[in-house]
């Protein structure tokens, strides 16, 4: 299956869209690791993004079925994060259609590392997490540190139900052309 994939603008329909289908997508990928009724982002975040030029959505027949957010991190280096497609619409490749068009982009701009966060219990296992660690992996990501998530992003750990790290993945990227 293809997809239409590029770059978002801040339209409101589009932010209210992908700003429904992050939360879904984390409601049910990171279940039992936030209190209830805790959503992964909001629409000035997302506004906020795709005015960055940092949102990138995928589309099928005109239908958002996917997002991801891609930036620069530093000199060399970009970072990906957010990624997020329906749910009916899991194993259809979005995921991969969305990570191959980050990892394309940042190849193109000479960038030679991409970066990822993934949220893991602390204590235990978790399925899907478990799932993207191994999909990551496969890709070509290994992982380069582990720390807790108050060191990224301490505005965020009061809202956890339980203890969590955040695991640190990098992947070296070929040149544009190479």
């Amino acid at each position: 299956m293809t997809f239409d994939i590029g770059f978002a603008t801040a339209e409101t329909v589009l932010v209210t869209e992908v700003t429904e289908l992050v939360n879904q997508a984390y409601r049910d990928g990171e279940k039992g690791l936030w209190k209830d009724g805790v959503g992964r982002t909001t629409p000035a975040e997302v506004r906020a993004l795709a005015e960055a030029g940092e949102l990138v959505v995928a589309r099928s027949h005109g239908t958002v079925v996917g997002a991801l957010r891609l930036h620069r991190l530093g000199p060399g280096q970009a970072g990906l994060g957010m990624l997020a497609s329906r749910s009916r619409r899991k194993g259809a490749g979005v995921g991969t259609a969305l990570v191959d068009h980050a990892e394309a982009w940042a190849a193109g701009e000479n960038l030679t590392t991409m970066q990822l966060e993934i949220l893991t219990p602390r204590n235990g296992r978790h399925p899907y997490k478990d799932f993207l660690m191994d999909w990551y992996e496969r890709r070509g990501y290994r992982l380069v540190t582990t720390t807790g998530l108050d060191r990224f992003h301490p505005h965020l750990a009061p809202l956890l139900a339980v203890d969590c790290d955040v695991r640190v993945y990098r992947k070296a990227l070929s040149p544009a052309g190479a």
